[in-house]
């Protein structure tokens, strides 16, 4: 083994947690010997630390600094760490690698880090990306120290003493097509997202829609489905299978055939056997495969199942997919009658075995008879075939994508599975009319069976800090009152869109701006496979066109079938480079006849009235002294609360005074374009650092799904709620987004409000400056607007929407507050628990599992022996308003407890693991942690007894702060494992907040 390399890591004790994320991406490299990772982690107690740092320092030949401006403060890092080891470079080649984990001043004469090219770009250091571009930045630094490191791969290591050449291992030969098969290779090599390295991929279609037996024929319709899905399986972008199709040969053809696809697989190639035609449940035989000279006399002319089951067995293959898309028949005797035959279930269980995974068409018998007779093939008129049940829906999950339930652009056997099943269900009404699934070794079942990318999907969206900015540059200034329309950034992720777009389409899809792809309307549309294919073939490549047009086919709700004429314009800068697209939706016709325009029509003039209030807003309200009072008394409510959101944010009046403290962070939540116009307007005359600290939001403030749970201190509503609809939706929503303790200050008009005093008291503060004959048009039009609102005004009393506020979790503090010269009341409401009712996130329930477990914050993984522990543990964490997830109480009757398990994992932020030495010996305590560790989900170990992790639970917990729960009592231990999660929750939460994208 080489010798191993010191990798130095020096960082800031404030950035530990980007220590540990670099550590996990490290240890493949350790574990293989290549290097020898030292951080100051490795010191022991009673070491000598700073004699340990130095030696460390010295036999560096790779070093990693994780730059931050905590990183760049440290006296210590910069005259202890950074000048031994910038000598190690200068002298003896040693290799710098700064990784930029945090905005800061790099630049300047004297800076001794900004000489070396960084890892990544320090315009976007980690702290801004999400999950998976950080993973990139650490995967990619780990590839650069593997290519430091690793020897060529043309060199070889010297023999050892006296030792005789080794010949070169021949390559495993491979079986060449049979003869009567057509072969349909796929492209060389299959796409990087879904084969891995060193792994083939490898179908066999067998078809048999004609027999010599006309009993078997009458039950095997001819088909063209089988040979579209040999075309998606062999497709570059979709599958990457290399493709054998046999049809309707002789048994023992297709006997051979199986033998040898099975035959001289390696353990990581992915080997999928699709089987149509006719499958016999026969009293004596068991299950028959008919081919296309079977006959139901002679059994030996048909594929017996243990004939596949051996080839199975004997293959070295651990990833194998059985589709049996089959008519079955039952073949029964006396001795086996037909109502028993047709009640056992099971025969496809007998396919059993790690790694397999096998999906049948219904089992329902469309024929039976008894053995010995001699049956009529049925009259003509009346065959019961009816073609595969399977193919075709394998083929459009696969061709358009949608098989893709959790949108990581792969589809695997699970989701393959469940879309089949979902697909052939809801086409018919029998009751047993479902496919037959079964799926074996469950921890194989992310298995990938095929890509489903689009193009650009599989990049990073604009950033949310900067979204607003691009979103302008592109923006025309007609598009909030054409057609339909929406503005899509360079990667094709939906940007933008005008109010005509949201009523037809993104309200019913729920699209959230920034965050969603194109792929999540192209998939909601008709005619999805067109689409898509005309996607990768226009915009899979480098050049795209400068115009694009097509024909779009919308289900809506509402209005039926709508029938668009796409017209995308390419948006360049000034250098030509492409900064988005313009795209047009004109409406050619629709199901719902005039509907559509009408109710477009009323959101255009929705739109406008309040877009012409927003021109007239500042002109008023700057110059009333009431209204520059209210601003005032509202922002004030929320204390010193470090990150605030203002909802309905308007021309911003109270965002900017809220800004008015230099360490808050502000984001502000509208969907006018024009009051966001007036807004960004007055900001060029606020210090930079206002532009800084403020994230402008352009969206309608009943969806704010796509931002985490507990992602900020106070919430601002300005005479804003009472024009919501839903108000009892949109405060949950509020609390949602809020922390415990979360402060929500709003201003509210009611039942009492007198719109005649508010504006007699404008008209006198306007007359008092003289100001009434100059802005008398813009007084008129506030007054029209108000008139015009009369009834959403005078809608709540005050004790309504008090109590809307406790549904919703709050509780308010002190008596409502009159202000605005009567016309409102200030409130200010606290978080104290989750809503009596919950809102559903739409961005969640796109992104999860059709069965899907409601979102908790923590997952509580314990062996059955410490269910008291586990529930003790419950109880103080919901005390907290940290909602857990404990089986098997949160697991309902009736749903399958493993799949239950899986959800509640995908949809938990924290794990809190109950070790133990119970937890050691459990098998699915380890599975759990295994998952949860794959999801990049934080793990807490509670160690409940003074006891090390089992090796299936080390591996996972190498890298993570145990919380120790003895001595006892253990009750003692519930408050730090409180904080520590509520401080782990606050954590993910800012960090998704801040990279923009909801996990």
């Amino acid at each position: 083994m080489p010798t191993r390399t010191k990798v130095f890591i020096s960082y800031s004790s404030k950035d530990r947690a980007w220590l540990e994320r670099l550590q996990v991406h490290l240890k493949p490299l350790e574990r293989d010997g290549l290097i020898d990772r030292w951080d100051d982690t490795r010191i022991q107690t009673g070491d000598a630390w700073r004699e340990e740092i130095q030696r460390a320092v010295a036999a560096a030949k790779v070093v990693i600094l994780l730059v931050s401006a905590d990183f760049l403060a440290s006296d210590f890092i910069e005259r202890e760490e950074l000048p031994p080891l910038l000598a190690a470079a200068a002298e003896r080649g040693a290799r710098i690698l700064p990784v930029i984990v945090g905005s800061c001043m790099l630049e300047g004469p004297n800076s001794n880090v900004g000489k070396y090219q960084a890892v990544n770009s320090p315009n976007e250091p980690l702290e801004m990306l999400n999950e998976a571009a950080r993973n990139r930045v650490w995967a990619d630094l780990a590839r650069q120290i593997f290519d430091l490191l690793a020897p060529s791969p043309d060199a070889s290591p010297p023999a050892p003493p006296s030792a005789e050449p080794t010949p070169p291992a021949a390559a495993p030969p491979r079986p060449a097509p049979l003869p009567t098969a057509t072969s349909t290779p796929a492209a060389t090599p299959p796409p990087a997202s879904v084969a891995e390295p060193g792994a083939g991929r490898y179908a066999l279609l067998v078809i048999n829609d004609k027999h010599v037996d006309p009993v078997y024929a009458s039950l095997a319709a001819p088909l063209d489905e089988a040979f579209s899905l040999e075309g998606v399986l062999a497709s570059e972008d979709v599958g990457g299978f290399k493709v054998t199709t046999l049809r309707n040969q002789a048994c023992e053809s297709v006997k051979n055939a199986i033998d040898q696809f099975f035959a001289k697989r390696q353990p990581d190639d992915l080997v999928l056997l699709y089987y149509y035609g006719v499958a016999v449940k026969d009293s004596e035989w068991g299950l028959q495969f008919i081919t296309q000279d079977s006959q139901r006399d002679d059994p030996e002319l048909s594929i017996k199942a243990y004939d596949i089951q051996g080839a199975m067995r004997r293959s070295d293959s651990r990833r194998q997919l059985i589709v049996i898309d089959c008519a079955f028949a039952c073949a029964y005797t006396g001795d086996v009658p037909l109502a028993v035959l047709c009640k056992q279930r099971g025969f496809l269980a007998r396919f059993q075995g790690e790694g397999r995974f096998v999906l049948s068409a219904p089992e329902t018998p469309r024929l039976s008879w008894e053995k010995g007779t001699a049956p009529e093939p049925p009259a003509e008129g009346a065959a019961v075939a009816t073609g595969p049940v399977l193919a075709a829906a394998m083929v459009h999950g696969l061709k358009s994508g949608k098989a893709d339930k959790d949108r990581d652009r792969r589809v695997s056997v699970d989701e393959l599975f469940a879309y089949i099943e979902a697909t052939v269900s809801s086409a018919s009404d029998a009751p047993n009319n479902a496919p037959v699934r079964w799926a074996f070794d469950q921890s194989k079942s992310d298995l990938v069976i095929a890509n489903a990318a689009l193009p650009g999907e599989d990049q990073i969206p604009t950033p949310i800090v900067r979204r607003d900015s691009v979103s302008q540059d592109i923006r025309q200034p007609f598009l909030e009152l054409t057609v339909p329309t929406y503005i899509l950034d360079h990667h094709f992720f939906l940007l933008d869109w005008n109010p005509a777009f949201d009523e037809v389409v993104a309200k019913q899809l729920k699209l959230v701006r920034g965050q969603d792809h194109a792929k999540a309307f192209v998939q909601a549309l008709v005619n999805v496979e067109e689409v898509v294919k005309h996607a990768k073939e226009v915009f899979g490549g480098e050049r795209h066109p400068l115009v694009d047009t097509e024909i779009l086919i919308f289900k809506s709700d509402v209005y039926g079938e709508v029938r668009f004429r796409k017209v995308a314009a390419q948006i360049t800068n000034a250098e030509g480079r492409t900064m988005g697209w313009m795209v047009c939706l004109n409406v050619l016709d629709a199901d719902g006849g005039d509907k559509i325009w009408e109710d477009v029509l009323s959101r255009m003039e929705q739109h406008v009235s309040w877009s012409r209030y927003a021109v007239v807003y500042d002109a008023l309200l700057l110059k009333f002294p009431a209204y520059l009072k209210l601003v005032e008394q509202v922002t004030r409510l929320v204390d010193g609360k470090r990150r605030c959101i203002v909802l309905g944010a308007g021309t911003g009046n109270d965002t900017l005074q809220l800004l008015q403290d230099p360490d808050r962070d502000v984001w502000a939540v509208e969907v006018n374009e024009t009051m966001l116009g007036q807004f960004r307007a007055k900001l060029v005359d606020y210090p930079p650092d206002f532009s800084d600290r403020l994230t402008i939001v352009k969206d309608n403030i009943l969806r704010l799904d796509a931002m985490p749970r507990a992602s900020f201190d106070a919430a601002v509503m300005t005479n804003v709620l009472y024009a919501v609809q839903d108000r009892d939706g949109c405060l949950n929503q509020v609390n949602r987004i809020l922390k415990p303790g979360g402060i929500l200050a709003l201003s509210t008009p009611h039942r009492e409000t007198d719109v005649d005093a508010l504006f007699a008291g404008l008209s006198a503060a306007l007359e008092q400056q003289d100001l009434l004959d100059r802005y008398q048009e813009h007084f008129d039009a506030a007054r029209a607007r108000h008139d015009a609102m009369l009834d959403l005004i005078h809608r709540d009393t005050i004790d309504e929407t008090l109590q809307m506020l406790d549904r919703a979790g709050f509780q308010v503090e002190g008596a409502p507050v009159p202000s605005y010269l009567g016309a409102v009341v200030v409130i200010k409401a606290v978080k104290v628990r989750e809503p009596a009712v919950q809102v559903a996130v739409a961005v969640e329930k796109k992104t999860a599992p059709e069965t899907q477990t409601e979102l908790r914050d923590v997952f509580v993984s314990y062996s059955s022996e410490d269910k008291p522990i586990a529930d003790q543990i419950r109880a103080c964490l919901e005390d907290q308003a940290i909602s857990c997830w404990v089986a098997p109480l949160d697991i309902h009757a009736g749903l399958d407890f493993a799949a239950e398990i899986v959800h509640a994992i995908k949809s938990s932020r924290v794990m809190v693991l109950v070790l133990s030495p119970s937890a050691n010996k459990s098998q699915h305590t380890p599975r759990e942690v295994a998952l949860a560790a794959k999801r990049g989900i934080p793990i807490i170990p509670f160690r409940a007894e003074n006891v090390d992790p089992s090796e299936a639970l080390a591996y996972y917990l190498s890298n993570v702060h145990w919380l120790d729960a003895f001595p006892p009592p253990i009750s003692q231990h519930f408050p730090r494992l409180g904080e520590t999660v509520k401080s782990l929750l606050s954590t993910i939460a800012g960090e998704a907040v801040e990279a923009e994208d909801a996990k």
